[in-house]
């Protein structure tokens, strides 16, 4: 089912608890009651409100990426810059950052700038300093499929999509209770019909950012799709480990032991308590999960390399 058939039943499952148009002067009479009242201005300030203070912090964040030096070298920028230009973009600044939650590249793109902000591993790896043997070290082709992955981001300015989008919800959540209340509806159906409003929009901006994902980890070459795959399983460790540096700082705060101070069955039980915080995360998170994305980039890679070898097999033939 496409976006617009589930718009189309949300509006039918909307028309269910209104009154008919006719009954109550006309669509027009309908529309002004709703959308020229008191309701529809704290909207109309609430989305305005929203906009403005993620812009807020998106503006703060283009002003630090401004200010920070580019921390590759000369031959490392580029590598870097021609890796982009392949993909249609030029200008892009990379800069090193280390942000919470942040275990590899993001790009940005606001306000005129475009940016690559990674962690200090992504840059050792695109300098080559690193073996890319161990768990966590990426090697250079890696953490260039990784930036690939990114590039897509900025060729589609997905960041400034869901900026607007994830403003969204909220706002139409109070019309969507001033409508059912113009339409007769009691309070309790207004405040259902605003959840569901409130609930149907937030999976669909869900859905919509993680096509975007899909669409970025598509657009790596075949060629390199196995490079994005062993990139992602080696950041997949990272994300655990995340967990357990936040546990061992509330521990430190608590005079508590530390998960490494711990006996292996309580170790066990706070991986399990981490392994139920990924599940419910995974259901509202905007990123599909990483392990179906190694997959999905696994499989592409595969039906590449099958596909190169029907071909050097057709060739040998000819020959």
């Amino acid at each position: 089912m496409n976006n617009k058939n589930r718009l189309l039943m949300l509006g039918l499952a909307l028309g269910l608890h209104i009154a008919s148009l006719d009954a109550m002067g006309g669509a027009r009479q309908f529309a002004r009651k709703v959308f020229l009242s008191k309701t529809a201005a704290g909207a109309g300030l609430l989305t305005m409100g929203l906009m403005t203070a993620k812009s807020a912090a998106v503006y703060q964040l283009g002003q630090q990426i401004n200010e920070a030096p580019n921390p590759l070298s000369q031959t490392a920028q580029q590598k870097v810059r021609e890796h982009f230009e392949k993909w249609g973009i030029s200008d892009v600044k990379i800069v090193e950052m280390e942000r919470p939650g942040m275990v590899g590249p993001s790009a940005y793109s606001f306000f005129g700038v475009n940016a690559i902000v990674m962690p200090r591993h992504c840059v050792e790896a695109l300098e080559g300093t690193t073996p890319g043997a161990s768990t966590h070290d990426l090697n250079e082709q890696e953490a260039l499929a990784l930036l690939e992955h990114e590039a897509s981001h900025l060729r589609h300015r997905d960041g400034a999509k869901a900026l607007v989008s994830d403003s969204l919800p909220s706002p139409a959540a109070v019309m969507a209770w001033k409508a059912v209340r113009v339409a007769g509806g009691s309070k309790k159906i207004a405040a259902l019909m605003a959840c569901t409003k409130w609930l149907g929009l937030s999976l669909l901006q869900r859905k919509h950012c993680r096509w975007h994902e899909q669409r970025a980890d598509d657009t790596v070459a075949p060629k390199n799709a196995g490079h994005l795959a062993s990139a992602l399983e080696k950041i997949l460790p990272s994300v655990r480990q995340q967990f357990i540096d936040v546990y061992n700082k509330n521990a430190e705060e608590e005079n508590e032991r530390s998960y490494e101070q711990l006996d292996a069955e309580t170790r066990e039980q706070v991986l399990k308590a981490h392994e139920r915080v990924v599940a419910l995360h995974e259901l509202t998170a905007f990123h599909p999960p990483v392990e179906d994305r190694i997959a999905r980039a696994q499989a592409r890679f595969d039906a590449y390399k099958k596909e190169q070898a029907a071909k050097e097999l057709q060739q040998g033939q000819g020959k």
